[in-house]
């Protein structure tokens, strides 16, 4: 995904979901640490997705697959993302927020919304 800081923080704005005593630097901070573990949550989406490249010797080819040792790892990497992300997040937007994380590797990687569900922004 083509995801910058910028349009992190546009969201995080555009949202309503910010709290009052929220500055503009802490909010483009937070969206700079959003961009940085989102970008490591959806390049280990895409390798759950599609598989590591390797090459294999017998073949004489490239293949992609996962063991269960990458797919732990990607299930790490993954759940640390949305541990900082979350976390990150929290000190910028108001109380009861609800974060409903995505790991299809197609759309967006978050999305979050107030508990009445009137207010959502999403993180692609």
């Amino acid at each position: 995904m083509d995801m910058n800081a910028k349009d992190v923080e546009l969201q995080l704005w555009r949202s309503g979901l910010v709290s009052e005593g929220s500055s503009a630097v802490l909010v483009e901070r937070t969206a700079i640490e959003v961009t940085k573990h989102a970008r490591k949550h959806d390049k280990a989406r895409l390798q759950a997705c599609n598989g590591i490249d390797r090459y294999d010797t017998e073949l004489r080819r490239v293949m992609s697959y996962l063991t269960e040792e990458d797919q732990a790892k990607i299930d790490t990497t993954i759940e640390q993302a949305e541990k900082a992300i979350e976390e990150a997040l929290k000190t910028v937007f108001k109380r009861g927020v609800v974060y409903d994380f995505r790991r299809d590797p197609r759309g967006a990687i978050l999305r979050f919304v107030n508990k009445s569900n009137t207010k959502d922004g999403w993180i692609y």
